[in-house]
């Protein structure tokens, strides 16, 4: 009888990209909580008030800094690209 052989290695699941709207619109919702947060820590110290148009403007302020970051900082995977560096690398040697 031969011997088995090992069944083959599964690949890695491809991983999907993530939409660029879903990491602006968790970006929202998290500014937005730490909006909440620091507005309820503001009008319990009482440095706030009740007004509506204080909160909105506070909340609002915050929630659009949370799109700003994940903007800049939400893809971790770089993109697809080339393998090797588009600069050549000879330009940037020393001369003496």
């Amino acid at each position: 009888m031969a011997p088995k052989s090992p069944p083959p290695a599964a690949s890695p699941p491809a991983q999907r990209r993530r939409s660029r709207l879903g990491v602006l619109a968790l970006g929202f919702v998290l500014g937005a909580v730490v909006g909440t947060a620091m507005c309820l820590v503001m009008f319990a110290v009482g440095y706030i008030d009740d007004e509506p148009l204080d909160w909105f403007y506070r909340i609002g302020t915050t929630a659009l800094m949370g799109m700003v970051v994940s903007t800049v900082f939400g893809p971790l995977r770089p993109a697809e690209g080339p393998a090797e560096p588009s600069v050549d690398r000879r330009r940037f040697r020393r001369r003496f």
